[in-house]
């Protein structure tokens, strides 16, 4: 798969109002380590693209937004984000993830994203289903906190979708 050919051609897509150049299908791709930092820059445009259940394992998006790789209405569900990099990406209206504050006053981004049977988290470095979000943050700040809470309410509107 040659991965900045569909970037570049979901670039054309998206400028031209899919009168020339193809969306982006990743479906399933494998994106392991992939740094997308500055990707417009050099043709990515990730409006709508379609990446579910791409592998973006340790992927790099820190700042996306600000350097133009836009996830604007990309389908994220059931994607790989364990360790991947989000920080400043801008998601408004991807399908599939919400992206949210810690509500602890940690200066963290927390991302949660709907897989086929299940909800997973990204907060800090842990990646895993509601429960076990839960029981982590249930260790660390208690049961009944702002945090857990918040959690739980991405989990249900993501399973709302």
């Amino acid at each position: 798969m040659d991965i900045k050919k569909i970037l570049d051609d979901h670039t054309l897509w998206s400028e031209t109002g899919g009168e020339k150049g193809a969306r982006a299908y990743l479906y399933g791709a494998n994106l392991e380590g992939a740094n997308l930092v500055g990707a417009y820059l050099v043709g990515a445009n990730l409006v709508g693209a379609y990446l579910e259940g791409a592998n973006l394992e340790g992927a790099n998006l820190e700042g996306a937004y600000l350097k133009g790789a836009y996830l604007y209405g990309a389908n994220l569900y059931g994607a790989n984000l364990e360790g991947a990099n989000l920080v400043g990406a801008y998601l408004e209206g991807a399908r599939g993830i919400l992206q949210w504050q810690s509500p602890q006053g940690e200066n963290r981004i927390c991302y949660s994203v709907k897989a086929e049977d299940c909800v997973m988290h990204k907060l800090g470095c842990f990646w895993g289903t509601t429960d076990e979000a839960v029981e982590a943050i249930r260790k660390k700040y208690g049961e009944g906190s702002l945090y857990e809470e918040v959690l739980i309410l991405m989990a249900k509107c993501l399973e709302g979708e």
